[in-house]
């Protein structure tokens, strides 16, 4: 009996019921709802991610597109810029030709009117460092030339001269510059040579009694009458003969000549440019 009711006992104690919070429904479900729950929030965690990246991606899409935007502007205003750069190197281009046409074009003006301005002076010499008449008239200056011309021994008839006029000097000086213009450049080579042979000759050098005039006595310089070109282009000859050995420099019909020596073929001096070239010479 004891046996028997101890087991009873024990059976009835094996299929009692569990208590509602322990059951294993419940614990699934309680399980369930803690899973729905976390997943829920590693969802709406997610969400939240993914539309905090959207709006940055949305953001740097925005910014992409006004860089975009930016880089055609500054594209299309660097095509702009190139195709002005473009028109002004052609109006550049276009004005350098002009100038070079135009440079070509007053050279060739220049140079005629340098042929013109010696052309008109072949026959004319100039007398430096003439002391001033307080009254002069064209006579006197005749008068002055005829009596050079005698002291050079130069035959000169009245009918020679052409015109004579007296150039204007600085207002502090008692001296200018006379010049004389013959009918022929016959008569003025002779002089200007027979100036020359008078320098080699004479020990007195030719002065302002030679031209009758007694007041003052002034050391006179007889050469041809250049134009302003030429003076300056002889002014350098001379300078470069110096410096680089040339025994003679000279004029001749208003051109400039340089020699090295006696002997050698005569150089004629057209521009500035070929001096440079020669002082470059070793």
């Amino acid at each position: 009996m004891t046996d028997a009711t101890d087991f009873i006992t024990q059976r009835d104690r094996g299929n009692k019921r569990l208590r509602m919070s322990e059951s294993p429904k419940d614990e699934m479900a309680d399980f369930r709802a803690e899973m729905r729950e976390l997943f829920h929030s590693l969802k709406k965690s997610q969400d939240d991610r993914l539309d905090s990246l959207e709006k940055q991606l949305a953001a740097v899409n925005l910014q992409a597109i006004s860089i975009q935007s930016s880089n055609l502007d500054i594209e299309k205003s660097i095509d702009f810029v190139s195709s002005q750069i473009i028109e002004l190197e052609t109006k550049i281009s276009g004005l350098e030709q002009d100038r070079k046409s135009f440079n070509f074009e007053i050279a060739t003006v220049n140079d005629k009117i340098e042929n013109l301005e010696r052309s008109l002076r072949k026959t004319c010499i100039e007398i430096r460092n003439v002391p001033k008449r307080s009254i002069e008239q064209l006579q006197d200056l005749y008068q002055s030339e005829r009596s050079l011309a005698s002291v050079l021994k130069v035959n000169l008839n009245p009918n020679d001269i052409k015109d004579a006029y007296r150039l204007p000097g600085k207002k502090d000086s008692n001296c200018s510059t006379i010049i004389i213009e013959f009918n022929n450049t016959l008569i003025k080579d002779k002089i200007l040579s027979s100036a020359k042979q008078y320098f080699r000759t004479h020990s007195d050098q030719l002065n302002s009694k030679h031209l009758g005039l007694n007041e003052h006595t002034t050391q006179i310089y007889i050469s041809e009458f250049l134009t302003t070109k030429t003076k300056k282009l002889h002014f350098l000859a001379r300078e470069t003969a110096k410096s680089k050995g040339f025994s003679h420099c000279w004029t001749s019909k208003g051109k400039v000549y340089l020699r090295k020596k006696e002997g050698d073929t005569p150089i004629m001096i057209k521009s500035e440019d070929q001096l440079k070239i020669i002082e470059a010479t070793k």
